[in-house]
């Protein structure tokens, strides 16, 4: 999984480094402008291959080595990784931004069931988590498509054909979409690694920064 890019000093971590992250799409919306920015910036002797699959998958490709580190909502679980805490977003629901439903503060799970909606793909972690909470209430929501792009998420709702159930940080704030927090509903972000793999100098550099980015939130 690691690469020595020409000399050995890399396997230490020390120069030309070569990083492998899983980040799923709506956590991408806050980790990908801080990575390709200002951490870019800080490290530019750390080279980044960036993956953005779903959720679970992201913290297979963890498991199976595959990835250095991924980036994920709610992971815990899962007993051969590590996980340091990033911090909590609230779920919402998302609509767009001239609906009367923008103004709201909150709203319920059993009134966003009233609604079409357009769900990412059912093996995304918040699909998961949002069906089942839909089933464990006794609720059927109305899911027009399950989509496995955030972007095309985001134009059906913007179209007014359906709104969807995202976590706040995949809603971006100077779009034409508002995030309306669905009442009871958080999600938590982390960073993930192989438990008892070692962590290399580039690594501990990415999850350093990241923890300082996120310490007071």
């Amino acid at each position: 999984m690691r690469k020595c890019i020409g000399s050995a000093s890399f396997c230490l971590g020390l120069r030309n480094s070569y990083l492998q992250l899983a980040i799923p799409s709506q956590i991408a919306t806050v980790i990908l402008p801080l990575l390709l920015g200002e951490f870019h910036q800080l490290h530019p002797e750390i080279q980044l291959e960036i993956t953005e699959p779903a959720g679970g998958a992201a913290l297979d490709m963890v498991e199976r080595e595959e990835v250095d580190i991924a980036f994920v909502h709610d992971a815990e679980g899962r007993p051969n990784l590590s996980l340091r805490k990033l911090s909590t977003w609230p779920v919402c629901m998302c609509v767009p931004r001239q609906h009367p439903l923008a103004q709201r503060e909150c709203i319920s799970l059993a009134e966003v069931s009233t609604y079409p909606l357009v769900l990412l793909s059912r093996n995304f972690i918040l699909t998961k988590r949002i069906l089942a909470e839909f089933d464990k209430r006794g609720l059927t929501p109305q899911v027009l498509h399950y989509s496995p792009n955030l972007s095309s998420v985001w134009n059906i709702v913007q179209k007014g054909i359906a709104f969807s159930v995202l976590t706040g940080n995949g809603i971006l704030p100077d779009s034409s979409l508002a995030a309306v927090p669905i009442a009871g509903f958080e999600q938590k972000g982390f960073i993930v690694t192989k438990k008892g793999r070692q962590i290399y100098a580039d690594e501990r550099s990415l999850i350093d920064f990241f923890k300082q980015k996120f310490v007071a939130k």
